[in-house]
């Protein structure tokens, strides 16, 4: 036990960080099948994101938690559309922990949009691949009373 600010001795959580761990172990390490499962995603590929989320992104450890726990709760919040209650009971974090965790998660998804997203490059007028033909009009070229 530890003293809170009022001086009433509070009981410290009991999720300690092994709990965590083997929780992260379960939902992310254990196998490909229960990552794809729980995150949407293989072994390698989370491993990858969590590593460019750290050098890209800037997202960095915080005292209590690795990357790869912030990025877990994060992806298995977006994948599976869970709210903020239940994910208090997954992961052994309280529901502001976990709020603080996607924001900063977000934010750092967000750095991250200059090397994952690839501007898309207009259709030329003269292109000559078929299927371009069928949107002349809704591609951005042609004049309205053009016919195809």
């Amino acid at each position: 036990m530890y003293h809170g600010g009022g001086g009433e001795p509070r009981i410290k959580n009991i999720s300690s960080d092994v709990d965590r761990q083997s929780i992260l172990q379960k939902y992310a390490y254990k196998s490909d099948v229960a990552c794809i499962s729980n995150l949407r995603m293989t072994r390698r590929c989370f491993t990858k994101l969590c590593d460019m989320l750290h050098t890209l992104g800037g997202l960095s450890t915080s005292r209590h938690m690795d990357i790869d726990e912030q990025v877990a709760i994060f992806l298995h919040i977006i994948a599976h559309n869970v709210n903020n209650r239940v994910m208090i009971g997954r992961f052994q974090c309280s529901g502001e922990t976990n709020s603080k965790i996607v924001t900063r998660v977000c934010n750092a998804m967000i750095r991250l949009h200059p090397y994952l997203l690839k501007k898309p490059e207009p259709v030329t007028e003269n292109s000559t691949v078929q299927k371009w033909k069928w949107f002349k009009l809704g591609v951005g070229f042609g004049k309205p009373n053009d016919k195809i």
